[in-house]
């Protein structure tokens, strides 16, 4: 027997190896087993198989897949600050349920779902935002955007790859500059190499103020190289 998603009329379709409904529909096997041809939107619901006259239950899902699935970032993807990643489905047979992994890690419980445009026939759009604090380590790595539906985890699942930019310069080519601040040296008449790595720079004893900028390369893998080049500065 058949009761369709969102019916309270429940159909006979067989009685043994009888088919008593469309038999372009369904078929019979080994008296035990219901097929169901060319599936439509019309034939998920309840189904029921009564033997010995107990009632045995399941439930079909019509699955039909989005059209299309986008991953977007909004805003300029700075160190240190939070943005958002929106995964954008678009008429989809039910609406999915969504799940985000970022770096293989499950991060779904921080995202916001909101389900819109759901059509009498039960297709929808689906929009999961997603906040994200982003640093280095999140540079060159991979969010993503997977979709389940009642009875078929991860059904579909779209890609985003994270390219992140350091306050003063880029890294979507690998590589990025930082700059922490700007050292003074005071005019005296003594070195001054407190807060500089060891054998850093030193101010000349009695030299006027000048500034000095420390910027720091950022390595985005073991094998990438460095060069470094010594210009001079003068305040």
């Amino acid at each position: 027997m058949h009761q369709p998603r969102d019916s309270d009329a429940i159909n006979a379709l067989t009685f043994n190896e009888n088919v008593l409904s469309n038999p372009a529909k369904y078929a019979i096997k080994w008296t035990y087993n219901l097929t169901v041809f060319n599936l439509t939107p019309s034939d998920a619901g309840l189904y029921r198989c009564t033997a010995g006259g107990v009632d045995y239950d399941a439930f079909l899902t019509v699955v039909d897949l989005p059209t299309n699935i986008t991953i977007e970032m909004v805003g300029e993807p700075v160190n240190g600050e939070t943005h958002n990643l929106t995964c954008q489905v678009s008429k989809s047979l039910p609406p999915p349920e969504v799940k985000w992994l970022v770096n293989g890690i499950d991060m779904t419980s921080r995202a916001a779902v909101s389900n819109t445009t759901v059509s009498p026939s039960g297709y929808g759009e689906v929009t999961s935002t997603l906040s994200l604090a982003l640093d280095e380590s999140l540079n060159g790595g991979g969010a993503e955007c997977v979709l389940s539906y009642r009875g078929w985890d991860h059904a579909v699942r779209a890609t985003y790859t994270i390219r992140t930019i350091y306050p003063g310069g880029y890294a979507n080519s690998g590589t990025g500059i930082f700059n922490p601040g700007t050292f003074l040296f005071p005019n005296s008449g003594r070195n001054l190499t407190s807060g500089l790595p060891s054998g850093g720079l030193v101010s000349n004893q009695g030299a006027a103020p000048r500034g000095t900028f420390l910027i720091r390369f950022m390595k985005q893998s073991a094998s990438e190289n460095i060069n470094w080049e010594l210009q001079q500065y003068q305040p």
